[in-house]
């Protein structure tokens, strides 16, 4: 029982430390509005560019937000995001 809960506590450290789409370290990590989903930020740019919505809770991204890009930047990617009818 104990090796089980390490397991999942050792699973739960390493989706912490990287991000759920491409697995690998952060690179500009990046939330999700409205959720606050982390992930990096072409990750989850070129996601939702295909499909507007988080891959973790499938909520519909409204913004992508990352400390330490400029407004502008960040401007210039929620533009990009596909237009939906839900």
């Amino acid at each position: 029982q104990d090796e089980g809960k390490h397991f999942v506590e050792s699973m739960a450290t390493a989706l912490d430390t990287r991000c759920p789409i491409c697995l690998d370290s952060w690179v500009n990590p990046s939330f999700v509005v409205p959720c606050l989903h982390r992930f990096c930020f072409e990750c989850i740019q070129r996601w939702a560019e295909s499909k507007p919505e988080c891959p973790l809770c499938k909520r519909r991204v409204s913004s992508i937000v990352t400390p330490g890009v400029s407004a502008l930047m960040q401007k210039r990617a929620v533009h990009t995001l596909p237009s939906t009818s839900w």
